[in-house]
């Protein structure tokens, strides 16, 4: 049993680093496809548990905007996988989710919550905290609880991308403020402790930076100097991209407490410097990147590229690119909107290859056309693109993508055309 809201409800849907439910604090069995479209449609609902989903709108989530034959007969075919699913959990009652006039709803929303819905609430009672040592102590209470960014198996679908980005930014908040109280205190190897977690749960964000300035603080440096190697070569191999300013700015602060415990590391930050400043004099050798083009010609290109896709035998990778609003308030701010879809724009440009094309999808949203790079590829060049994003337009602004396979071509290409 769990309390919310001054009541005990017993159904508890944990959404956050992966999907299970608990009822009457027993684990439910959900069988073994975790990722089936009956256990996404569950997951779909208990996300929008509150206020219930419409129809159309689940089915557009679950099949991720394909055209179905038969909305209906798929509709009620899933319906009757997903309550079968929740009635062998163990769940009380007889339909389990609810269909009235179109709208969705999990029959026992009264008695269930989600573990997104405890996490926000441990935030917001922190936000609302007066005294400091309460606000630590809520603040550590929802880093706690949280146990992974919302549904990754399905991270880079629409459904996901706002409220995951919500929650990240919820996380990032507490994370930076106890980190931030920790330094305050001289307290670095609770610094680095909490930068370790918070790095765990988002790798290869900003939480690395601070992680090798608490070693640093320490005077660990040679665990420090370690750290920075790895984020070093993560930088400037994997991502192909310069070396942030920062962290070598935390190295030049420590230089000689590192050179004195590592006698190898003034040559590897020469070598680091050097393949920095070659690295950013070849991306401005290459600024053309990639070519921005109206929509019918980006059309034109995709088209011709599909139909000579076997004969060519190059892969070709769609990917939008998305703005995320998780403030809730950017879309109705035309000056902020214009200038992240600007910078969106610049980074997708700079970033991607001569050989890439992407246009305008709409206001918030851009679509990448690759050529010759496996799917896997895909996630680097967002990454990429997410750096950037942030160099031009700050922490805030954030971008999601997704990649649209063949068979789904056509029908977004069409579906652009409304935008």
């Amino acid at each position: 049993m769990t309390e919310w809201n001054g009541k005990t409800v017993n159904v508890v849907a944990r959404l956050l680093g992966s999907f299970s439910i608990e009822v009457d604090g027993q684990l439910a069995d959900l069988g073994r496809n975790m990722t089936a479209n009956a256990v996404k449609m569950i997951e779909i609902i208990f996300l929008n548990r509150e206020h219930g989903i419409s129809k159309n709108e689940l089915l557009n989530e679950v099949f991720s905007d394909k055209v179905l034959s038969d909305q209906n007969n798929s509709f009620n075919n899933l319906l009757y996988q997903s309550r079968k699913l929740l009635q062998n959990s163990g769940m009380d009652g007889a339909k389990f989710i609810d269909n009235h006039r179109g709208m969705i709803r999990l029959e026992c929303a009264e008695n269930a919550v989600t573990d997104i819905e405890i996490f926000l609430g441990i935030c917001r009672k922190a936000d609302a905290a007066a005294s400091r040592a309460e606000k630590k102590d809520l603040y550590t209470q929802a880093l706690e609880y949280y146990r992974g960014p919302l549904l990754p198996d399905f991270e880079t679908e629409f459904w996901v991308i706002k409220p995951g980005m919500v929650l990240k930014h919820y996380f990032e908040r507490a994370a930076q403020y106890l980190a931030d109280l920790a330094e305050e205190d001289d307290n670095y190897e609770e610094m680095y402790r909490i930068m370790k977690h918070a790095d765990s749960v988002y790798p290869h964000e900003k939480w690395e930076i601070g992680r090798i300035n608490a070693l640093a603080m320490q005077e660990k440096y040679r665990e420090a100097y370690e750290e920075y190697t790895k984020v070093v070569q993560y930088y400037l191999e994997t991502l192909e991209q310069p070396v942030p300013k920062v962290l070598l700015d935390i190295y030049d602060r420590f230089r000689e407490g590192i050179t004195r415990e590592v006698e190898a590391a003034g040559s590897f930050q020469m070598s680091t410097v050097r393949r920095d400043e070659e690295m950013e004099a070849q991306l401005r050798l290459n600024r053309a990147g990639g070519y921005f083009c109206q929509y019918s010609s980006f059309r034109d290109i995709c088209n011709v590229l599909n139909r000579n896709i076997d004969k060519r035998g190059n892969s070709i990778h769609l990917m939008i690119l998305s703005l995320v609003d998780f403030e809730s308030n950017f879309r109705s701010m035309p000056d902020v909107l214009e200038r992240r879809s600007e910078c969106l724009k610049m980074s997708i440009h700079d970033v991607l290859r001569s050989t890439d094309v992407f246009t305008g999808y709409s206001s918030t949203q851009y679509v990448a056309l690759l050529v010759g790079v496996k799917r896997e590829d895909c996630a680097t060049f967002h990454r990429r693109i997410s750096v950037k994003l942030h160099e031009l337009a700050g922490s805030r602004a954030d971008v999601q993508y997704r990649i649209v396979a063949p068979d789904e071509l056509e029908q977004i290409l069409t579906a652009g055309e409304k935008n």
